[in-house]
Order: structure tokens, then C-alpha cells, then sequence
């Protein structure tokens, strides 16, 4: 389309975030297999941030890459489908496009956690994510915004006992070719126990099941 902005007022289209920095919603794509729920994010540009996308990739570019990046590391993101722009000038890159697969059945970390009354669920979500976030350190990616509202959990509204962590929001991914320094990983995890605070019943008892889960699963003590 020659405007990609009339997406999000297509009918089904579902407004999910809309602020100065992002809009995202839900669309529904044809495919030959049939429609497919996918979600579009779009990241708006001025003058400035257009130059600046001339040297060095955009926000949504960094995204599709990482995305990529991490799925070759067994790390998993929702599967990128494709990135575009708008062009400033008839050459500078502005407002970036990004268009993701829906993660399955998910719910948002915060939202699955505060709904969740069964400490033995919440406890296996917090094992599992943990094994998540020590794979991508050890495998050398760095997410720094690392928070729950970074989580999603597949399949969390069907079945919440096997719901699995999903990385989202991929802006702050770093990928390096040596695991991820002590330093970088302790302030990237002091910053996702800080987005638990709020929430009573993620016990400091849970908080230490989450930390011991990510010492044992690493590949290197």
C-alpha cells in the first residue's frame, strides 16, 4: 500500500498500544493456508530520526534482525515476517513498519502472573523463563529492556501449565559472539525483578526459585 498507516483502520484491525513512540495492533493477513492473525507495529519518524536511520538501521530493522538472530539461537521471539519504511525525502528511511506472527493463545507476563492463584504454575513459568534468559546470555544476546511486559506466555489462555516464554519488544537486543558479561547480566536481571514488584504474591521465596533456576541452567557454571 502506498500508505501502510491505513492498516490499522482496517475492519478487524484491534488497537492494542498507541503512544508517541509506537502503535501496535492485531490484523488478520490472507495466506494460502487461510487468514492468519499477525501483528503490526509501526514506529513514526520525524526529520531527525529519519537522517538517523540513514546511518545506522531503524528501530523496526534492528527488530526484524534480532528476531531472526535469536531464533537461530533457540532463543524464542514471535517469527518476524517482514520490515518497511516510509521514505523522507524520497531516500532517508522514516516511519518503520514491522510485521510479526501472533504468538499463540498468549498472554502478557504481568497480566498471566496477577490472574494466576496456583503458586505451582506461577513457579513453573518462572523456571521456564529463566532457562530462557540464561540461554541468551550464555549464547551471548543481551535484551536491555528485559521486563515483564517484554514476556509474552504462548499459550498461556488455553493452558497455562505449559505456557512458554516468548521475548518480545527486541529493540534493546545486543547479540555478541561471546556470552554476555556479569555486569551487563546482573543489571538485566536486578531490571526484570524490578517490574515484579508490584505484584504481592511473586514472593521473595519466588524471586529466589527464579535465580537459583537460572544459575543451574546454564551452559557454563
Amino acid at each position: 500500500a502506498r500508505d501502510p498507516r491505513g492498516a490499522f483502520a482496517r475492519p478487524g484491525a484491534r488497537l492494542l498500544k498507541e503512544c508517541t513512540g509506537s502503535t501496535v495492533a492485531e490484523l488478520e493477513m490472507p495466506t494460502a493456508d487461510g487468514p492468519r492473525r499477525v501483528i503490526l507495529k509501526r514506529v513514526p519518524a520525524g526529520p531527525l530520526g529519519a537522517l538517523k536511520n540513514w546511518f545506522r538501521p531503524s528501530a523496526v530493522l534492528r527488530s526484524w534482525l534480532m528476531g531472526h538472530g535469536l531464533r537461530e539461537r533457540w532463543v524464542p521471539p514471535p517469527r518476524p515476517l517482514a520490515v518497511l519504511h516510509t521514505r523522507r525525502a524520497g531516500f532517508l528511511p522514516a516511519d518503520g513498519y514491522l510485521l510479526t506472527e501472533k504468538v499463540p493463545d498468549a498472554l502478557g507476563l504481568p497480566e498471566a502472573v496477577r490472574a494466576c492463584r496456583d503458586p505451582r504454575v506461577v513457579r513453573a513459568w518462572a523456571e521456564r523463563l529463566a532457562r530462557v534468559v540464561r540461554a541468551m546470555h550464555d549464547r551471548g544476546v543481551s535484551h536491555r529492556d528485559l521486563k515483564a511486559p517484554n514476556v509474552m506466555l504462548e499459550g498461556a489462555a488455553t493452558d497455562p501449565a505449559s505456557a512458554a516464554p516468548v521475548l518480545i519488544d527486541l529493540v534493546g537486543v545486543r547479540a555478541g559472539p561471546g556470552s554476555v558479561p556479569f555486569a551487563r547480566r546482573a543489571k538485566e536481571l536486578a531490571r526484570l525483578n524490578a517490574s515484579f514488584l508490584a505484584v504481592p504474591h511473586v514472593t521473595r521465596t519466588e524471586r529466589l526459585r527464579f535465580l537459583r533456576a537460572y544459575l543451574r541452567g546454564g551452559e557454563r557454571q
